[in-house]
């Protein structure tokens, strides 16, 4: 199956067939043979990576999946931070398959579904799963498929072990494999939020007029903190401006096409509404001119998905200026950009 003994949290790293030992298993009745690791069918049997260090954030996680009775599933955990005996208990992301679907949700002691696709997946034979995590997207492929059957962004997890794990359902587990990604594809500023003015390729600013931007200063209370009372921006992709443009900017770590997915809107319903843009190297390009305005109780907001050629060393800024006040302006802004071709995300 998998010697775990292999992987390292300093450079990419396989599991390679050979034995089931530094698993650890959390309910089931899991046996080992000829590079297969099986559990009987239960509620949420899971074994998990037996290290402490293992942490995996950013990679690509894969396994043949042999499930016996279509109504139950199996499949992969990832970005865990929590093990226990019980049926959810754990904390992270789980993608697996039953006979008819591919399944994303995420446990926290509790059970939430992300998203359902149809697949077909016959009982008896084993079935290629694969995850790709990058900041905050995931996307879940099936079989031999090149693009993903599941595409998400979702960011209550950041980093966390892995584990397979099976549910009302016999299953099988061969080919587990973990690559560790160094060089990120994707950044999504809530995953990439950090107190280092630059981490992740990310700065917290406010816009000071004639193309001038300043650091805000983090405050040990947990956010970055600017000029006015109200110029902050927290971990949760929530800014508020003041006088001046609350900012985060993002500088481009390698030159490519980035796709710039977001969806800016009011975090309540309250006052008289902000105004929203993103500039690239001092040039505005969304929206066309001016500013995109969210109305006071717009809690909806829009949806922006746009591309961009960058060069190492672009900054894309994002910006929420005030509108006659800054009463009730929190905003919701969590943008992601990602490296690559392809339709945005949402739309």
């Amino acid at each position: 199956m998998s010697d775990v003994s292999r992987i390292t949290t300093d450079n990419p790293a396989t599991f390679t067939d050979g034995s089931a030992s530094g698993w650890k298993f959390f309910n089931g009745a899991w046996t080992e043979s000829d590079g297969v690791l099986s559990v009987d069918s239960g509620e949420g049997h899971r074994a998990t990576v037996d290290d402490a260090w293992i942490d995996f954030d950013d990679f690509t996680f894969e396994a043949d999946v042999r499930i016996t009775a279509a109504s139950g599933d199996a499949g992969i955990v990832f970005r865990n931070t929590a093990n226990d005996y019980g049926v959810n208990a754990y904390q992270g992301y789980y993608a697996g398959l039953d006979g008819t679907s591919l399944v994303l949700g995420k446990a926290d002691n509790g059970w939430h579904e992300l998203s359902r696709v149809p697949v077909t997946a016959a009982t008896g034979v084993f079935h290629h799963l694969k995850v790709v995590a990058h900041s905050g997207r995931i996307q879940v492929f099936f079989g031999n498929a090149a693009t993903p059957q599941i595409d998400m962004v979702d960011t209550t997890f950041r980093s966390g072990d892995i584990a397979v794990r099976t549910f009302r359902t016999a299953a099988a587990f061969d080919n587990v494999s973990v690559v560790k990604n160094t060089a990120l594809d994707a950044y999504t500023l809530s995953s990439n939020f950090s107190a280092g003015q630059g981490g992740r390729s990310w700065r917290y600013q406010e816009a000071r007029g004639g193309g001038v931007y300043e650091d805000l200063a983090w405050d040990p209370r947990g956010w970055w903190q600017g000029s006015g009372a109200w110029n902050r921006v927290l971990a949760s992709g929530n800014l508020h401006p003041d006088d001046h443009p609350t900012v985060v900017s993002w500088t481009a770590p390698k030159a490519g096409k980035v796709r710039i997915n977001g969806n800016p809107r009011k975090a309540v319903a309250g006052g008289d509404g902000v105004n929203v843009r993103i500039i690239k190297n001092g040039v505005q390009i969304w929206p066309a001119s001016g500013w995109q305005a969210i109305g006071g109780a717009d809690t909806t907001g829009v949806w922006h998905g746009l591309s961009a050629e960058v060069t190492i060393g672009d900054v894309i800024r994002f910006e929420v200026a005030q509108g006659e006040t800054d009463s009730a302006d929190s905003t919701m802004w969590n943008p992601t950009l990602e490296y690559g071709s392809g339709a945005p995300l949402g739309q």
